[in-house]
Order: C-alpha cells, then structure tokens, then sequence
C-alpha cells in the first residue's frame, strides 16, 4: 500500500480510484462498510483503491483538547493494507484545513487525489465549521465524481461511532466494543519490567502503553497477550490514571524488556470473584499460592497474585 502525506495532494501522476472518505478512528463496523463498499465499486470500475484519512482531532486543533484514540495512524494504515488499500491519503488537519471552506477541500484534496468516485457515511462533514456534508459533496465535486452514501451503522438502537466506543472503553464494556468493531479491542506497548514468581514460574509483565491509544477503565479484565509472535492467555490490571498495564501471565518463555506487546481485551472480570477464587484454591490445595481449576482460572496454576495484592 502507498502512503502519500499529503497537504495538499498534487493530481499530477495521481492514478484515478474510488475514494473512502472519514476519519475512520476505530474503523469499526461502520467504517468497514464504508471501505468494503468502495472497494467493491472500485472492482466493478476496474479502478483504485484510495482512502483519505485525517490527523490529528480536530478536538486537538481547535481546542485544545487531548484526544485519545482507537487507532493511532500507523496503526490504521497496517488495518487499511489488510483490507486491499491501494493508496492511504493521510491529511494533516491544522489550522489552514480547518479554514478552508468546503469547495475548496473538495476541489484541493479529493479531486486533486484523482477520486473518480466517493464513497463516505451519511454523517460525513467538511470543510469550514463542517458546512459541507453527503447533501452538497456531488456539487462540490463540480462532476469530477460520483458519490455514494453509507447509511447508519446501528447496534442495540444507538449508532455505532468512535464517540460510543470510547465511552464504552472508560466504562469498562470492552464486550460492547468488540461488538461495534466486530474484533476484540486491541492495543499495543512494550514491556517495561519482567518477573518470575512462585514454584509454577508465572510471569508478572509491565507493559508501558504506546501513545495516542485509549484505555480501558481501571480493573480487571481478560487479556490475549501476543509477545513475540506467541499469543498467551492473560489477566490485565490496568489503575486509574496510568498507562502502565500489569500483566500476569502463565509461564512464558523469551518475555525480555522492551519487547513489544500487542493486548486484545477480551471481557472484564470482577476483582472479588477473582480473589475468591484464589482463595478458594489455596485452601483446596492445603498451601499458601497455586490454584488450579476448569475454565479460565485453570490457564494459570498461580504461586502468586499481583504484586502487593496478595490474598490473606
């Protein structure tokens, strides 16, 4: 996949192709849509593939403001491959975009990219104060473009968006988020500390969160850990405030400081069910540490809790 930066693109050598246009943060179930149907337009006119994304937040830019994201933008751009991308046009949204007014977006940036045809949600907005939308794209485009719009996305009722999914993430619902992705919510980091604890040799992982991505709420949840290519089962801590994760693993081996970490969250699980059950393993098992069992507490035989944090 071609990455072009572009502020703005210039049309010449630009080869013609059918355009997804969003932001895209998450790419959730309603962002698929949006790509797969331009990419099935794009195989029926024998054209290109394109997508223009946009970074940072306009929250960023216009106000200030801190924005947490979903999916950074190497990390849409490795999403965007794996889903037959040709082109990525990555715009950088500053002040001088945010001022411009909605024909002159169109006529600089889509057509110049050579979009013979526009495919974006039904909410789609651009230009000077988002003045521009799916109702005057096509005369924006002055017939540069054809344009087709993607309806709402709905999941229980309430439209799937960036905006619920990052509200569901600091509520702790990571099942609703998985729902609106359509795929386990992913991040990713690099570890920061290792430890091997108890007679069983489990493994206690610090994990340093890498930028831009937003976190879960503080809690415990149920983890899928890929470390060196090797995917364990894992129980995450993540505390309020921090983007330190703590990670307890089942013995792993090659886990070395600042390898890199990729977490797909699963589900959370409650801190008193949790310690209960630890409770109740050591006294089955008539000594201090260690439980075994059926189901998910049985991928880990631990000798020990969380670091300061043991059972009594």
């Amino acid at each position: 996949m071609d990455l072009t930066s572009c502020q703005p693109p210039s049309r010449q050598g630009k080869e013609p192709s059918v355009m997804a246009l969003g932001f895209f943060d998450g790419v959730h179930i309603g962002h698929q849509r949006v790509i797969q149907t331009a990419k099935q337009i794009a195989t029926e006119k024998r054209l290109k593939l394109s997508v223009m994304s946009f970074f940072p937040h306009p929250k960023e830019v216009l106000e200030g403001k801190t924005v947490s994201y979903l999916t950074p933008a190497n990390v849409k751009e490795s999403i965007f491959g794996s889903m037959g991308v040709d082109t990525l046009y990555l715009v950088k949204f500053d002040l001088a975009l945010a001022k411009m007014s909605q024909a002159e977006f169109i006529r600089n940036y889509v057509v110049a990219a050579g979009a013979e045809h526009v495919v974006a949600g039904f909410d789609f907005t651009y230009g000077y104060r988002g003045s521009g939308n799916m109702q005057t794209i096509a005369q924006d485009g002055e017939g540069c473009f054809e344009v087709t719009e993607i309806p709402k996305a709905e999941l229980f009722g309430q439209k799937i968006s960036s905006t619920l999914i990052r509200e569901s993430l600091l509520q702790g619902n990571v099942q609703l988020v998985t729902a609106c992705l359509g795929k386990y919510y992913e991040t990713a980091g690099r570890i920061s500390e290792v430890r091997t604890v108890g007679q069983r040799g489990q493994v206690i992982v610090q994990v340093v969160t890498m930028p831009y991505f937003t976190l879960p709420a503080s809690g415990l949840y149920e983890v899928l850990a890929e470390i060196g290519g090797a995917v364990s089962h894992g129980i995450a801590r993540r505390k309020e405030g921090s983007d330190v994760i703590e990670l307890k693993l089942k013995p792993v081996r090659d886990i070395v400081c600042h390898s890199p970490v990729s977490l797909k969250w699963v589900k959370p699980v409650s801190e008193f069910i949790f310690r209960r059950t630890l409770r109740m393993k050591k006294l089955e098992k008539g000594r201090p540490g260690g439980y075994s069992g059926d189901g998910f507490a049985s991928d880990y035989n631990a000798d020990a809790d969380f670091p300061g944090d043991r059972v009594r």
